[in-house]
């Protein structure tokens, strides 16, 4: 988050008003801001490709366990 809010602190526009007395909170508390958003738009696409791989990898391991198991074995019923 504070390498996003110096970036957008480093630009001439934000520099410029800065220098007026009365802007340096606004534009610190903008700058947050818009830091803030960047990183909620960047993390949801992220954290959905994510679980989608963590979803697909399981699927994948239940998939084999699955195949491994003695189905036979499993669905026979005993005669009591």
């Amino acid at each position: 988050t504070d390498l996003i809010k110096k970036a957008i602190e480093s630009k001439p526009v934000f520099k410029r008003l800065n220098d007026v007395p009365f802007l340096s909170g606004i534009t610190s508390d903008l700058s947050r801001e818009i830091s803030d958003s960047i990183l909620e738009t960047a993390k949801n696409p992220l954290l959905g490709e994510i679980m989608k791989e963590l979803n697909l990898q399981l699927i994948s391991v239940m998939n084999e366990r699955v195949r491994k198991l003695d189905l036979d074995r499993i669905t026979t019923q005993e005669d009591k």
